[in-house]
């Protein structure tokens, strides 16, 4: 399966991107327009209203300033009810009613652009946090310009100017939706500083009958903004040093959205209070907090008796006792979950929802009258807080009340945690036919009640192991396999199905079966015989306990190592060469390119990018690695940090591993002609290829 480098999760963040600068008036920019789209792809008729208006989508060439906006909307006498923006990179839209439309939206657009903009650094100086935190062992590597940090700085520093740069003016208005007469709509079609125009039709919104024009593309200079000179004149230590001072000593406009935006803040508890039961008492306010099961939202269950995957529901009420009106701050995502294994709820807990995230959602003012209280309502589904780690069972629930000076933990009472599984009986079988591995998997349901599950695709997972106990780290799983030419990655459909069994009903969809080439799985590093296979499924969310699933003899003829090779879309090449004869020195180098993607961010050792091996024996570096330990290797232990590098199509960079033939024959090995394996120490693999020969003396 593909892999995915870790990233922070940030809660409604911000995409990024940013402007260019100011374009000439619309008089002395004709000439540099884009070119125009072909009148072929425009609808030749518009659906009219009965007073003869239609609604029109047009998208500028270039950004535009507001006046001159307002000259194409007075020339073609059309009004906008939606604008779209781009300032700082990042494409924004104002939209109000089409009866509501107005010139003076564009004003309108851009004042609360502006607004909305205050907070957008502190949110990527939140999410780039969380990006370091994730990251602390992966560095740019040798002579790489670390392209992706330097956008994150070049981020930063347009958002910060963002609102500034509203105020005073800068073009930002780069389309509009309009509404008008078809012909004044024609006119306004043939203007030269429209680049995309698109007319309205029919659309039925819930039983009424309205004008829809779609979208517009923004144009290049907001979807791909260059980084500032200045920062691209940095080093690389520069660079990274800047975003560690920024996100250790955030600017003084940031700290207080920060501890809003981190929702990971230390907990209190809040005192019970006497003689009420369930209640506890912070800020002069008293908390309660229930929780309850119910069927997940959106589960269709039709046969009577089968009970859906389930919902936990927490309501949380705070009320206010006294006989003063309270008003205090709240911090935004102001209700969170946690969950823990034991009643008395200590030590950390099991399952917690701020963990890791960011949150978008505004503070705000909690205004109580005297006996007033108000209820706030949390859910999460049971798979969520199970995942994959948790086992079923009792857990205790609490709430997390983020006021605006602490945040407290409110005990919400007790559920039984289940994925629904209880008395499922789950078999699978294996078989080789041909060069393919051939797995199938089946569900039987063993009670007398119907059971509900949901699945999607990929939901069979094999493990192979080479011993009959099954035990340890299995040798393949099918999860991580890839196809074998190294062109391309598996990825799984992302869709939801659902089957409710009857009362000892057996059941095998298509999702729960398996076909992979023996390639895919012996790889140049298994050796053929027998394997001894597990399955699991996911279902309901949750991956099964693996069980067994028989065993098959593999075996497959397999070429010799080769110098080239195609891994992750990058093609490696490897070759060994004598660069000195006194001392006798031998230089292996692999070059990597990226040969099937346009671009790609690869991560290699640190430490060891490039592990050289030595073999006096031409077969058994041919069978490399299947053929055991070599009799030299330039590294004998890599740290676990990672260098990354950008790469475009076609680009290279290339590793390089010296040593002199003292070096390799140290004490214990004799003269003679050694064959050389190259190593490539990339994320998560080792690349394995053939670099040459040569003839070695002390």
């Amino acid at each position: 399966m593909p892999r995915l480098s870790p990233a922070a999760l940030l809660i409604g963040c911000l995409a990024v991107a940013c402007s260019g600068p100011p374009q000439p008036s619309a008089s002395r920019a004709r000439d540099t327009l884009p070119p125009r789209p072909p009148s072929a792809a425009r609808p030749a008729e518009p659906a009219v209203d009965s007073a003869g208006r239609t609604v029109a989508s047009v998208g500028f060439g270039r950004v535009l300033p507001d006046d001159e906006v307002q000259e194409l909307l007075r020339r073609y006498d059309v009004r906008p009810f939606v604008v779209y923006l781009g300032v700082a990179g990042i494409p924004g839209i104002h939209e109000v009613p089409v009866e509501e439309a107005r010139p003076e939206l564009v004003a309108e657009a851009r004042r609360r652009r502006a607004e909305e903009f205050r907070e957008a650094p502190c949110h990527m100086l939140a999410r780039t946090r969380m990006t370091m935190r994730s990251e602390r062992d992966v560095r740019p590597a040798p002579g790489d310009r670390d392209p992706a940090s330097r956008m994150r700085l070049a981020e930063m520093e347009r958002l910060r100017s963002a609102p500034e740069r509203l105020r005073r003016g800068e073009p930002a208005v780069y389309g509009l939706r309009v509404v008008g007469r078809v012909e004044e709509l024609r006119r306004l079609a043939s203007d030269l500083r429209v680049r995309e125009f698109h007319w309205a039709w029919w659309m039925d919104n819930g039983g009424r009958r309205e004008l829809y024009a779609p979208g517009i593309n923004s144009p290049p200079e907001v979807q791909r903004p260059p980084i500032p000179p200045e920062i691209e004149a940095l080093s690389n230590e520069e660079v990274r040093s800047r975003l560690e001072r920024i996100t250790r000593e955030p600017p003084p406009e940031c700290r207080e959205p920060l501890r809003n935006i981190e929702a990971n803040e230390p907990a209190v508890r809040p005192e019970p209070v006497p003689g009420t039961p369930g209640a506890y008492a912070a800020a002069g306010l008293v908390f309660h907090a229930e929780s309850h099961l119910a069927a997940e939202t959106g589960a269709r269950v039709e046969a009577p008796g089968a009970q859906a995957p389930q919902t936990v529901h927490v309501a949380l009420t705070v009320s206010n006792p006294s006989r003063e009106r309270i008003e205090t701050g709240i911090r935004g995502c102001t209700v969170l979950l946690r969950a823990y294994r034991t009643p008395a709820r200590t030590g950390e807990p099991a399952w917690d929802e701020s963990r890791g995230i960011g949150c978008a959602q505004a503070p705000m003012r909690l205004a109580l009258g005297p006996g007033e209280s108000r209820t706030f309502g949390r859910q999460a589904d049971v798979w969520r807080i199970l995942g994959e780690s948790l086992p079923p069972g009792r857990y205790a629930l609490a709430v997390l009340f983020r006021l605006a000076d602490r945040t407290l933990e409110i005990p919400a009472g007790e559920v039984e945690l289940s994925p629904r599984l209880e008395g499922l009986a789950f078999r699978a079988e294996t078989r080789v036919k041909g060069r393919e591995l051939h797995a199938e998997a089946s569900v039987t349901n063993t009670t007398a009640r119907p059971v509900y599950v949901e699945y999607g695709a990929c939901a069979l997972h094999l493990r192979a192991y080479r011993t009959p106990a099954r035990a340890g780290e299995p040798a393949w799983r099918s999860e991580r396999r890839e196809p074998w030419e190294g062109t391309m990655g598996y990825a799984c459909p992302s869709y939801l199905a659902s089957h409710t069994l009857a009362p000892g009903e057996t059941f095998s969809p298509k999702e729960l079966r398996l076909r992979v080439p023996l390639v895919e799985v012996l790889g140049d590093s298994l050796t053929d015989g027998r394997y001894y296979f597990t399955a699991s499924l996911r279902l309901n969310f949750r991956p099964t306990p693996e069980f067994p699933a028989g065993s098959a003899e593999l075996s497959l003829p397999r070429p010799t190592l080769p110098s080239s090779r195609t891994a992750d879309f990058v093609t490696y090449r490897a070759a060994t060469d004598v660069v000195s004869t006194a001392p006798r020195t031998v230089r292996t180098r692999v070059t990597a390119t990226l040969t099937h993607a346009g671009s790609s961010l690869l991560r290699y050792s640190a430490d060891c990018p490039l592990v050289v091996h030595a073999y006096r024996d031409r077969a058994r570096r041919d069978a490399a690695p299947r053929s055991g330990e070599p009799d030299w290797k330039s590294e004998r232990s890599c740290g676990p940090g990672l260098q990354q590098m950008t790469l475009h199509r076609g680009e290279s960079r290339t590793f390089e591993v010296r040593a002199t033939a003292r070096e390799i024959l140290g004490a214990g090995l004799p003269p003679g002609r050694y064959y050389f394996a190259a190593v490539v120490g990339a994320e998560g693999r080792r690349v394995f290829l053939s670099a040459g020969e040569a003839e070695l003396a002390r």
